[in-house]
């Protein structure tokens, strides 16, 4: 299934595309080849959109996976805002994305978000703590990362179920 900024292009965002990011099963053993980037997950989409033979994961996702590539803090925001802006997103999409995907490489996603919620709450002023507007969660949500990363121990069990191909959940 095709994600990162080939998805992105397909769902009408424009993106510079110069890999091809491929979803396989974790367990699955192939690698990186020419132009195709390979990406193990143990989380395969559940939707996919397809065109003719070819298979995307929804917007949000391909957004995460592609900011969890990129190296610079500008080209996240700059693709977040994007998709945001063309409404192919919404931030809560996004934070979803990012609460269920993995830990690794989510530091940028995290921050845009985090920076994004910060404005959302400026704006909306007091009435961004009211539960039902939903603004205090993507906040909480975008902050929490920050103080609750996760344990050495839990980090050492990553590395090792990922090089030992077992499930990651």
């Amino acid at each position: 299934v095709i994600t990162g900024q080939t998805a992105i292009a397909a769902h009408g965002i424009s993106a510079p595309v110069s890999v091809v990011d491929v979803l396989i099963p974790v367990q699955r053993k192939r690698r990186d080849h020419a132009f195709v980037h390979v990406l193990r997950t143990g989380k395969m989409p559940r939707i996919v959109y397809s065109v003719g033979e070819i298979r995307y994961v929804p917007p949000a996702r391909a957004v995460a996976d592609a900011v969890r590539q990129m190296s610079d803090i500008a080209d996240a925001r700059a693709l977040v805002g994007a998709a945001v802006q063309r409404r192919q997103v919404t931030v809560a999409d996004l934070a979803v994305e990012l609460r269920q995907g993995p830990a690794s490489g989510s530091g940028r996603l995290r921050a845009v978000l985090a920076e994004v919620a910060d404005g959302v709450m400026r704006l909306c002023g007091g009435s961004a703590f009211r539960k039902e507007l939903g603004v205090e969660r993507l906040f909480r949500d975008a902050l929490a990362a920050r103080v609750m990363a996760p344990t050495t121990d839990a980090l050492h069990d990553f590395v090792g179920r990922a090089t030992l191909g077992m499930p990651l959940l």
